[in-house]
């Protein structure tokens, strides 16, 4: 059985996305845009299916989905709270 070797290029436009998503999201809650909640709740929405829906194959696996699915919870939860939406300006036009 051969295994195939990964290049770094096969990782590197993910990789970029996911930064330039993060710095967008990071200097949006800086400047309190309105935006900027309602697209953290979708990403962390989606990190809460991906960690229901893919197994681990392993312990260490296991114990780093259960972290991301409980800090992806706490994201949704700290997020559609009243009092974060009222400081980021948020009217809850499209999701909440």
């Amino acid at each position: 059985m051969q295994v195939k070797a990964t290049n770094f290029s096969d990782y590197l436009l993910p990789t970029l996305f996911g930064l330039v998503v993060s710095v967008c999201i990071f200097f949006g809650l800086h400047y309190r845009k309105s935006w900027a909640p309602l697209t953290t709740v979708i990403l962390s929405i989606f990190d809460l299916v991906q960690n229901l829906f893919y197994h681990a194959k392993d312990g260490p696996a296991l114990v780093g989905r259960f972290l991301s699915f409980a800090i992806s919870a706490f994201i949704v939860f700290f997020f559609t709270r009243k009092e974060v939406r009222d400081y980021f300006h948020s009217k809850g036009a499209i999701i909440y």
